[in-house]
């Protein structure tokens, strides 16, 4: 199992592949994983399969994409079902042949006459509207953009939710009078983590505080 990091220079090779739906690109980036090295030994008669959850239709039309629609525009998500239902039908998908059309199909630019599709490439273009001017201020000649709104460190993507700081460690040990800590590296640290119950207002002692660092 796995995250959208799959999409990625990933080097996994996967015998089946089942895949939530996402975008177009997406999807196809995820395929890639599907027997992505020849030399691999595969059982006798298995086959290059992907298979794809369907989103949810109702009976006015309307679909439900999951968890899907809390990462991706929920306009890309209808539009690439636009085009993978052909591919649902058919059970047939010809890679890289077919990877250029059904991209091109997805995002191509196109007026919308349904309500809800033109509401959906509405909130779409305002997020591109906000990308954009956020990129074109940091490029501004002179500009030094070190904290976003909310005065916290600027991120590499645009983003709306809220991000939590975590610090990865390679390893750690927790002791009744150290904690040993080694970042991933090979910085070293050693804290104390003796008894706080002397002091006045303390939440949790350092030991407690260790042990809650470590487990993030």
């Amino acid at each position: 199992m796995g995250t959208q990091v799959v999409e990625e220079s990933v080097d996994l090779d996967a015998d089946f592949l089942i895949s939530d739906f996402a975008p177009t690109d997406m999807l196809l980036q995820r395929t890639g994983r599907l027997w992505r090295h020849k030399q691999t030994a595969r059982p006798q008669g298995c086959r290059r399969e992907l298979w794809v959850i369907k989103p949810e239709t109702t009976e006015k039309g309307e679909f439900s994409c999951g968890n899907s629609e809390k990462i991706y525009e929920p306009y890309v998500l209808h539009r690439s079902y636009e085009i993978w239902q052909g591919i649902f039908s058919s059970g047939v998908l010809t890679l890289p042949q077919d990877i250029r059309g059904m991209i091109e199909q997805t995002y191509q630019e196109r007026a919308e006459s349904d309500p809800q599709m033109k509401d959906y490439k509405r909130r779409l273009d305002e997020r591109r509207e906000k990308m954009k001017s956020a990129a074109n201020f940091a490029q501004a000649k002179g500009a030094t953009v070190t904290q976003d709104d909310e005065g916290g460190p600027c991120t590499t993507r645009y983003i709306t939710r809220g991000t939590v700081t975590c610090l990865v460690l390679g390893e750690f040990n927790i002791g009744e009078q150290e904690t040993f800590i080694k970042l991933v590296d090979g910085t070293e640290l050693r804290l104390e983590t003796g008894d706080d119950s002397d002091g006045e207002n303390i939440d949790m002692t350092r030991r407690e505080r260790a042990e809650k660092a470590a487990a993030l």
